[in-house]
């Protein structure tokens, strides 16, 4: 008895069978991953969390640019778009361009401590503006579409086109007091600037 239970463990059938258990442990692994692990609403709202800090870290290195030019933040003299207007914060006031990428547009890292105006960023930013404006003018967003002023949606409605970093989930609009506002895509915002100020998007 005890030589058939040996010839039968190491029989081809025994070794199936742990074979069939490892696939069956990996289907399981694979079932609980998809089940248990983070949603897509879940990953969205991550990555708005994700993005407001980025905007909290620019804001801040802003203020360090203020700090050496009279309480005002970058003109963008002659800029078109946010990159060239921002590019002029790095190396002097950060060396760090991590936080210029919205993590979920899923962008290529810029180069640490190497301006950035030939590359593509993620925000727009209003040039122009200096701490002594009012707190509630808006100084950055994610993308958005286009750069009138005044009260309308400004994040993309289908996840398309201009103003999309978050999909059809709206974005993130950044205050001159440093607060942030998540919007939805169907709200609107207000986004007059004083005479001196140019909304400035980044290159699409």
């Amino acid at each position: 008895m005890l030589i058939w239970v040996t010839m039968r463990s190491m029989s081809p059938t025994a070794s199936f069978s742990l074979v069939e258990l490892l696939v069956s442990m990996l289907l399981a692994v694979t079932l609980y991953a998809v089940l248990v692990g983070p949603s897509a609403a879940q990953i969205r709202k991550k990555h708005l969390a994700d993005c407001a800090e980025n905007l909290r870290k620019i804001h801040f290195t802003l203020g360090i640019y203020a700090n050496d030019h009279n309480g005002v933040y970058p003109s963008g003299a002659g800029a078109t778009n946010s990159e060239q207007a921002l590019s002029v914060l790095v190396p002097k006031s950060t060396s760090d361009t991590r936080f210029f990428i919205c993590p979920a547009t899923g962008r290529d890292p810029l180069p640490q401590g190497r301006p950035f105006a030939e590359r593509r960023i993620s925000y727009a930013y209003a040039a122009g503006l200096s701490r002594s404006d009012a707190p509630a003018v808006p100084l950055l967003s994610d993308a958005h579409k286009g750069t009138a002023p005044g009260k309308r949606r400004v994040f993309s409605t289908d996840g398309k086109g201009a103003g999309n970093n978050h999909g059809e989930h709206g974005g993130n609009v950044l205050f001159n007091d440093g607060h942030i506002e998540q919007i939805a895509a169907q709200s609107e915002i207000d986004l007059t600037l004083p005479a001196q100020a140019v909304w400035l998007n980044p290159k699409p």
